[in-house]
């Protein structure tokens, strides 16, 4: 059995990370999307602001629990459905990393937690969801891509149950009480979406060496390398209109740009070569998505090299306790999330 570590978040923050009691019926996997551990994981996760949280996050040397079982997390980005409000929340770490073997070593691991805590609940692997299964984002990335079923079969093999039994847990079965449109609410595990007002924005960064990395969109990923400065990004979305700025360490605010091209030095991407420390980010809805859903703003953040991410920036607000931009000044840069919500 893998270890687990205790390490929960506080109680007097439990309004932000998990106000309501729980009752779980199951259990919903992630995958990290960057290659940090376990521990470094958690200890973010417990010491922010935000609401984004989980039970466990699982590396390759053990399991450490963040949250406790009988609270909710915010994680599976249907507001207050039954993913977020009744399902066990475990991150499998080192998704990105470069030595696969530390992924591989970490799923081993999240099986072993996850049949446990099956025994311990007495559930199956049919009440074992995939945070896509709630809504639609695509994860837990690279074990969906790895073969979901593939991993199912190791919790089962832990669970002594028959490898061939079908998998009840499919992403396209709607769970019985999937909430309405109405109550998307949470910033937990955002996705791409599927209804006829979503906004998908694609982004990439160029490095400190020239060097432009490839486009992510939306959450699927983080824009970037970690330990490697930012001096240049480019975004674009396929509704409406970005605007973007960055400001350089030891200089200023950039002029705004509204274009998504390498080769135009003028409105293709914000930077001059130098490395960036804060980014402004702001969204101009169409009228035919402000007439069926309102307005929708950028939701942008991002990492200090080799630090956790700053917190998540809404346009250029600067009410609620926003800054107006993500970053702080003299700090370089090393990734960058943005998304349309």
């Amino acid at each position: 059995m893998v270890e687990i570590i205790k390490n929960l978040v506080e109680e007097d923050k439990y309004g932000i990370k998990c106000p309501y009691s729980m009752n779980p019926v199951g259990i919903t996997v992630h995958n990290t999307a960057n290659s940090a551990s376990a521990d470094a994981e958690v200890s973010y996760m417990i010491s922010n602001n935000n609401e984004v949280s989980y039970h466990f996050a699982v590396d390759e040397n053990h399991a450490v629990q963040g949250l406790p079982l009988n609270r909710n997390a915010w994680h599976c980005g249907d507001g207050n459905g039954k993913g977020n409000r009744k399902t066990i929340a475990i991150e499998i770490c080192r998704s990105t990393s470069e030595d696969e073997s530390l992924f591989d070593e970490a799923e081993e691991n999240a099986a072993q937690l996850i049949a446990y805590l099956c025994k311990e609940y007495g559930w199956t692997t049919s009440d074992i969801y995939t945070h896509e299964h709630w809504s639609g984002k695509h994860c837990p990335h690279k074990t969906l891509d790895k073969g979901w079923e593939r991993f199912l079969d190791m919790v089962r093999e832990k669970l002594g149950e028959d490898v061939e039994e079908p998998d009840t847990s499919d992403s396209t079965e709607e769970p019985d009480d999937m909430p309405s449109e109405d109550n998307q609410g949470n910033n937990s595990g955002e996705s791409c979406g599927t209804d006829g007002t979503d906004v998908n924005v694609t982004y990439a960064v160029q490095l400190e060496d020239g060097t432009i990395l490839p486009e992510v969109s939306n959450l699927e990923d983080y824009a970037g390398i970690r330990g490697r400065k930012v001096v240049g990004i480019a975004a674009r979305v396929d509704r409406g209109e970005l605007k973007y700025q960055v400001h350089v360490l030891g200089g200023g605010w950039l002029p705004y740009v509204t274009g998504c091209d390498w080769d135009d030095t003028v409105n293709g991407y914000a930077g001059n070569g130098c490395v960036i420390d804060a980014l402004r980010v702001y969204y101009s809805t169409p009228d035919d998505i402000v007439e069926a859903d309102g307005y929708k703003k950028a939701k942008y953040r991002v990492a200090p090299v080799e630090r956790d991410y700053y917190s998540w920036q809404h346009d250029n607000e600067t009410s609620d306790e926003q800054d107006g931009y993500a970053g702080m000044f003299g700090m370089p840069i090393d990734r960058v999330q943005i998304v349309i919500e």
